[in-house]
């Protein structure tokens, strides 16, 4: 049996013995960790101990593919530590950060040896490497209910208690009890949401639109509107447009092929460019004026959204946090968002990028690259993904 059937069938493994045909492993055993946390020795050691542990939970898991994203994401979930890991001057090992750039380079991984896996179910797995640190911090850090409701829009937040649960328990330290008491109050804390295993609702919310639901749900989250403000939630209702308008975002690493998508399916709808701005500055590389050049675009954006046109805003978008920025100007004037998401390999990446009149530099692919964070639910009406599958013409 192969290594993908062994995972893809759930059956026990010792990943120790695909290190020669799996470099990806190599790279997890040549990392070392913190021996307050690792006793049991290095990544690849690590996740040797935790696969067994997820196996055990698989057993108690009815849905067959759950079990098989719980046990990719097990095997996934540390991806990033090769790239992260660092000694501090006091010697101790860490690794900042490894969630969300792991992410990266198991979706990568993803590709490769599993390529039969869509976009959504590859993303589902994914969301659980990126999260997987979160039930424990969150209850460290007390989080508030609305950041617990955001999370379970991100990832399923039993999978997560279930890899982090095995995170644990797959491993030789000093506060692994403590550590899993942390996780029955974050099971518990979701129980008390009703958003044990599945999304946040906004309750009694039958009757509402799904844009009307959906700005609603968005205000909630981040604009500090109560789920139960009846009033502004009739308000919203009101200020909707009868004809709808659209923000359509862009989102992908350069050399995607954003501009030519737009040029062949949109010419008619105007858009917001940021490399337009840039070349108005004198040159459409350089970066230094970054700020100054979102926030012309922005006072664009907000025009043409208080005016209730459709717009397209052609920049990378790579990161949640700026297209936060977008999103907010779009809810606030009553816009349908949709994300046009780019699903494309580095190697495509770099080959497109050669490709161009106006190359950029290819560290700024890569650094576009690692820094590309896939759209959530609660971010658009509308999702589009663009691959390698995809042609314009």
């Amino acid at each position: 049996m192969t290594f993908q059937e062994k995972i893809l069938n759930i059956e026990p493994i010792n990943l120790l013995e695909y290190v020669d045909e799996i470099p990806e492993l190599q790279s997890l055993a040549n990392t070392q960790q913190c021996i307050t946390w690792h006793q049991e020795g290095n990544v690849l050691e690590h996740t040797n101990l935790v696969m067994k542990e997820v196996y055990k939970i698989c057993q108690t898991i009815d849905h067959p593919e759950e079990k098989k994203n719980l046990y990719l994401a097990a095997l996934l979930h540390d991806f990033g530590k090769p790239y992260t890991t660092f000694t501090k001057d006091n010697g101790k090992i860490v690794a900042y950060g490894h969630e969300q750039v792991g992410v990266i380079f198991a979706r990568d991984f993803l590709k490769k040896y599993f390529p039969q896996f869509g976009f959504a179910r590859r993303e589902y797995i994914l969301s659980l490497v990126e999260f997987h640190g979160y039930p424990k911090r969150m209850i460290k850090d007390g989080s508030d209910d609305l950041r617990f409701k955001r999370l379970s829009l991100e990832a399923n937040t039993e999978q997560l208690y279930n890899l982090e649960t095995a995170d644990f328990t797959g491993r030789i330290g000093e506060t692994t009890a403590k550590s899993i008491g942390y996780l029955e109050d974050f099971k518990q804390k979701c129980q008390n949401l009703d958003i044990w295993g599945k999304y946040w609702t906004l309750p009694n919310s039958q009757h509402l639109s799904i844009p009307v639901y959906n700005i609603a749900r968005w205000n909630i989250l981040f604009n500090g509107m109560k789920e139960d403000d009846v009033k502004r939630i009739e308000k919203i209702q009101q200020r909707m447009p009868k004809e709808p308008f659209e923000l359509r975002i862009m989102c992908g690493v350069p050399g995607s092929g954003k501009t030519t998508y737009i040029a062949k399916l949109y010419p008619h709808i105007e858009k917001i460019c940021m490399d337009d701005e840039r070349a108005k500055l004198g040159d459409v590389n350089d970066m230094s004026k970054n700020d100054y050049i979102f926030q012309i675009c922005c006072k664009q954006l907000t025009k043409r959204m208080k005016a209730r046109q459709n717009t397209i805003w052609d920049a990378t978008s790579v990161n949640r946090k700026m297209r936060k920025l977008l999103i907010n100007i779009a809810r606030q004037n009553g816009a349908l968002v949709t994300i046009v998401y780019f699903d494309l390999s580095l190697d495509t990446l770099l080959k497109r990028n050669s490709e161009r009149e106006k190359m950029v530099p290819e560290e700024v692919v890569k650094h576009y690259y690692r820094k590309l964070q896939v759209p959530k639910p609660y971010e658009y009406d509308a999702l589009k993904v663009v691959d390698e599958t995809i042609k314009f013409e």
